[in-house]
């Protein structure tokens, strides 16, 4: 009889008073006048420069889908604040514990001028009644991180696209464009660049955001060659990405 009333009592408290989460509006899916390529550059760059880690990035299909993310809230009485989505309130003593997030990124090239982005994202919080893990429970989605990235991707096509010409994998040159200025200034392949008008290089998103900048300005970069340091000043030039 006691554990009957025991099990009665958890049910009732795990399970009472739950609100579902708010529904949001917000666009998903948006068409740019741009090549497939510079659009999809874009992206990439939006998770390099966060050092999101990724799961998927098949340019030809246009798919990029990250790892499950933990993503930051606020915690109180057992309730998830996020600014990224919501998740209700568990109800009872329930609490939320843990919430983590997929997006999923599909790229599509409509003509040689239009390309369209569909953004999903997938959130979910852990609910657990005291030490007792009962599941996960979907949150829904505020539109933050979709219009975050579709911000970024209109900012990166308004501005003038200069760069030094070069492809960079861990943070090593590993090819040149077409009428590269850093080929032309004396970069080789197999130069590591460590930093770039003296700030010291942390990660592949820091590097590439600080080679790119409005044509015809300069940039001084300090490389890596056979274990010696080298500086290049570099006249950076508007490039097609």
């Amino acid at each position: 009889m006691k554990r009957f009333v025991f099990a009665f009592i958890f049910m009732f408290l795990s399970g009472c008073a739950t609100v579902p989460p708010a529904q949001y509006n917000y666009d998903s899916s948006r068409a740019y006048s741009k090549a497939y390529d510079e659009v999809w550059q874009s992206i990439v760059d939006y998770f390099a420069k966060r050092n999101t880690p990724i799961k998927t990035i098949e340019k030809a299909s246009g798919i990029i889908a990250t790892e499950d993310l933990n993503v930051p809230f606020q915690y109180k009485s057992g309730t998830i604040k996020s600014s990224y989505c919501d998740c209700g309130t568990p109800g009872g003593l329930n609490t939320y514990k843990q919430l983590l997030g997929r997006y999923n990124v599909f790229v599509k090239k409509v003509s040689d001028s239009e390309t369209s982005v569909q953004v999903n994202t997938n959130y979910r919080a852990s609910i657990w009644f005291g030490n007792n893990f009962l599941g996960w429970v979907n949150c829904a989605s505020t539109g933050d991180l979709e219009s975050s990235l579709h911000s970024h991707i209109e900012h990166q096509m308004k501005i003038a696209k200069g760069g030094i010409g070069v492809q960079i994998k861990d943070g090593t040159i590993i090819s040149f464009l077409e009428n590269s200025p850093a080929k032309e200034a004396g970069l080789m392949i197999n130069d590591k660049i460590v930093e770039v008008n003296n700030i010291p290089v942390k990660s592949l998103g820091e590097l590439i955001s600080l080679l790119r900048g409005e044509p015809n300005t300069e940039v001084n970069l300090t490389v890596i060659r056979d274990d010696r340091k080298l500086n290049f000043i570099i006249k950076r030039q508007m490039l097609n990405f």
